[in-house]
């Protein structure tokens, strides 16, 4: 392997690890944008109950309560979905990872990383097991 390609292939491996890292960070972004909608939400629909003329919970009420709980529900399944997207993204990173550390071990002459690699080709580590046990596996 070349030098080009070596620094190439550790720059693809610390971008990978880099957001591998940063899932934890984004999660929690997640969260806090859905609590604090939900938050926003409680406060507004609350304050125009409370307004209202009369101690009676009307319809108006109950329209701005309906659109609330639909505003809620509705960026609660955009969090999950976003949320999942992100683990898949994660899978791939790490699959990219296993990938590239393959590359650089696959030419050990330590019988240990050879077999490590061999029974472990699932994780994506380049071996001629892995084309046998995953056709069409990409990195």
């Amino acid at each position: 392997m070349d030098q080009s390609t070596a620094e190439f292939l550790r720059a693809e491996y610390d971008t990978a690890w880099a957001h591998i890292r940063a899932i934890d960070d984004r999660r929690l972004r997640f969260v806090e944008f859905y609590i604090s909608l939900n938050a926003l939400l409680a406060t507004v629909v609350a304050a125009v109950v409370t307004r209202s003329k009369g101690s009676m919970f009307t319809f108006g009420n109950f329209v701005l309560v309906l659109i609330g709980g639909t505003i809620v529900v509705s960026s609660g399944f955009a969090m999950l979905s976003m949320m999942r997207s992100e683990r898949l993204a994660n899978i791939r990173f790490r699959r990219r990872v296993n990938y590239i550390r393959g590359i650089f071990l696959e030419g050990s002459k330590d019988d240990r990383i050879r077999e490590y690699l061999d029974r472990y080709a699932e994780l994506n580590t380049p071996t001629s097991k892995l084309r046998t046990l995953m056709p069409g596996v990409q990195p």
